[in-house]
């Protein structure tokens, strides 16, 4: 017997060294804006990066990866233990642009822009006038909404973007722009746009950032007409731009509808929406690299950097996600032209999270005690109160789930008018533990009904108050009170009354500095 199993010995080795089926890979596209398709023998998972930036991942037989820019394409496919890889160089095509105008795969958003001129207003309060036909001009066309900050200004004319739908830059990180892929030294208010230019802006992290590192970015490209508009056409442009109904309660649901899943992986969080998602009073758009989800009170933005259609369904990974909410206004009585807006940026769509809201025309005695003492530390007196809108969160936390929050709300011009008028009205934040802080507070809008005022707020989202403040000097920046204690979860904490450095302790460093110094004269001589 043993004679008879010394051959198969031999052929069993033969079997162990014959090697599997290779793993074969296609790629075809070369143009940014443009879909690079992967093809491949069997399913892998797929590794997609731009001149070494942020790697984006994949999973099938067909992948696809839209390219931002110009530069080199890494694609790594790795399956059964087997790992190929390929490069590919991304040019612009001949028209210079990146593409035709049919070959934007939905990811460059058109903008028209006419000759005329457009007002902005900066956060101090200034209005500066733009011209249309700039990359400001292009950035303001695309319904984004933006905070500037105008302290250099006198200096250069230029207007500084401190923020972008909500997320403002921090230490060395802020939003810059490119246009046709390069950067220009002015300002985004004075660099002249022309025809068929591609712009984004994107929030950058390091002096070497670009676009498909970013964040959050958007790409725009321009066009000229006799009047601006951001290029959008059709019912799902209208939604986005104003059909966006109240809350038919006070709570509003951040969940996905029926249909709309997220998955999470090591590539972080893909979205997935079944043909024919939604349904009754939610609608589910699908539209180039986004999802757009609508429900009374809520409009839901998720960007995606690889959306593509298979099937029945649309899968992409997510990027970026803003949600805008739109409250019920009931318990403001007669107060007219009153109401709000609360645009999120989040870190995700949280299943089960929640937002409730509530409206009061009539502050309580404790609030408007402590606004008044608020309005004090900056030597001015509260003026009136418009309404409060208290703001309660379910499965959502500021800083972890809500990354950025700004506020808007609307009041009747009367009512601006008899209390001091616009450079008056100031938004109160009430935070989660009672602390309240003036914000930098900002005319948006004005109608023959109501007028907007926005502020961002950097400490997250909770209870608001709508005032208006008079006599003394604004202050430039929002001033803090000490922290309550004793709030009781789920309803707005009694706000604090404001404390400040006592003058004594201020002038004892001073004279600590010449302590030190002379000590120090002494310790040498010795």
């Amino acid at each position: 017997m043993h004679g008879n199993m010394t051959w198969a010995f031999p052929l069993l080795l033969l079997m162990l060294a014959a090697p599997v089926a290779a793993l074969s890979m296609d790629v075809a596209g070369s143009s940014p804006g443009s879909a690079v398709t992967v093809a491949l023998d069997s399913e892998a998972d797929v590794i997609f990066q731009v001149n070494g930036g942020t790697p984006y991942y994949a999973h099938g037989t067909t992948v696809k990866f839209v390219p931002h820019i110009t530069g080199t394409l890494s694609v790594t496919a790795m399956a059964e233990g087997q790992t190929i890889q390929k490069t590919v160089r991304i040019t612009s095509g001949s028209s210079g642009d990146g593409g035709s105008d049919d070959d934007d795969s939905g990811l460059w958003k058109k903008v028209v822009l006419g000759p005329e001129t457009f007002n902005v207003t900066a956060e101090s309060g200034e209005t500066y006038e733009v011209k249309r036909r700039t990359a400001l001009g292009a950035l303001d066309a695309s319904d984004a909404t933006y905070v500037l900050n105008d302290e250099w200004y006198d200096q250069y004319g230029t207007l500084y973007l401190k923020s972008i739908n909500g997320r403002a830059g921090e230490g060395l990180a802020g939003w810059v722009y490119q246009v046709n892929e390069k950067s220009p030294s002015v300002g985004a208010n004075t660099y002249s746009v022309k025809k068929d230019d591609r712009v984004v802006f994107y929030y950058s992290e390091s002096m070497s950032a670009q676009p498909e590192d970013s964040v959050e970015a958007i790409y725009l490209k321009v066009a000229f007409g006799t009047s601006t508009s951001n290029g959008d056409d059709g019912e799902e442009s209208k939604m986005m731009r104003g059909s966006l109904k109240p809350a038919d309660s006070s709570e509003i649901n951040l969940g996905l509808p029926e249909g709309v899943t997220m998955t999470f992986g090591a590539g972080g969080a893909r979205i997935s929406v079944l043909q024919g998602a939604g349904g009754g009073d939610e609608e589910v758009i699908v539209r180039g690299d986004r999802v757009i989800i609508m429900r009374p009170g809520l409009l839901l933005t998720v960007l995606t950097g690889d959306l593509k259609m298979e099937d029945n369904s649309s899968t992409g990974q997510v990027r970026s996600v803003t949600a805008e909410l739109m409250p019920n206004t009931e318990g403001l009585g007669g107060l007219s032209g009153a109401g709000g807006r609360i645009i999120l940026t989040l870190a995700g769509i949280p299943g089960d999270g929640s937002i409730t809201t509530g409206f009061s025309d009539r502050p309580s005695s404790e609030m408007t005690e402590s606004l008044e003492g608020l309005a004090a530390t900056e030597g001015r007196s509260l003026l009136g109160v418009a309404y409060v809108m208290e703001i309660n969160k379910t499965n959502l936390k500021n800083g972890e789930d809500i990354l950025g929050t700004v506020i808007r709300m609307e009041v009747d011009p009367a009512w601006v008018k008899e209390h001091g008028g616009t450079g008056a009205i100031r938004i109160v934040h009430i935070a989660d533990d009672g602390t309240i802080e003036f914000l930098e507070t900002r005319k948006i809008l004005e109608t023959e009904d109501s007028v907007t005022f926005e502020a961002e707020s950097k400490n997250g989202l909770s209870s608001f108050v709508l005032g208006a403040i008079g006599g003394g000097k604004r202050a430039a920046t929002p001033v803090m009170t000490a922290p309550a204690t004793g709030s009781e979860a789920g309803t707005t904490p009694a706000p604090t009354a404001p404390q400040q450095t006592p003058l004594w302790a201020w002038a004892t460093i001073p004279a600590l500095f010449i302590g030190g110094a002379a000590y120090l004269m002494n310790r040498k001589e010795e």
